[in-house]
């Protein structure tokens, strides 16, 4: 688990996609706004385990927003609300309620309904946000972190460069 959250660091600044990390901020932003106790989060989330993106930056993502979202209850609760009694939209529900097992995703909720259309509605800005974000930092901070002494000489100290070895050695 130590070595998956320094390989962070250390993919931040390697070759490793921007839209790979970009990705798996979005998809764990999108899945901290549904609610857990229904199908569709199980779905969603098995969904995301088969998508390319970087998987520990989409767990850390998704344990940081899930401590972030309950503030956004009660917008979501609305939003919600207004997307179920949309008139347009009824006859849609009720064909969409009457398929197998569909029920048990709690579409009809409105904090289920608020949240994923929250998510996907902040999918694509958080998205662009973070790509831009890890370009400034590959360009800019990174490199002038690389050159601060204090950073050097943590890299010396011999508890870092076991650490780091014993990590290397636990992953043959």
């Amino acid at each position: 688990m130590i070595r998956d959250i320094l390989s962070v660091f250390k993919d931040l600044n390697a070759n490793t996609d921007p839209g790979d990390i970009a990705h798996a901020a979005s998809c764990a932003l999108l899945l901290a706004f549904v609610p857990r106790n229904n199908l569709l989060w199980p779905l969603l989330f098995l969904l995301m385990c088969f998508i390319r993106m970087h998987k520990t930056v989409f767990l850390l993502c998704l344990i940081a927003f899930s401590f972030l979202t309950p503030r956004l209850d009660a917008f979501t609760d609305a939003l919600g609300f207004r997307l179920l009694t949309l008139e347009a939209a009824q006859g849609f529900y009720e064909a969409l309620y009457q398929i197998p097992f569909v029920g048990w995703t709690r579409f009809n909720n409105t904090m289920v309904a608020g949240g994923f259309l929250l998510g996907v509605l902040c999918y694509i800005p958080l998205y662009a946000a973070v790509r831009l974000l890890l370009r400034l930092y590959r360009e800019k901070i990174g490199p002038k972190i690389g050159g601060v002494k204090l950073a050097s000489a943590l890299g010396r100290l011999p508890l870092i460069n076991r650490i780091v070895s014993f990590l290397g050695n636990e992953k043959k």
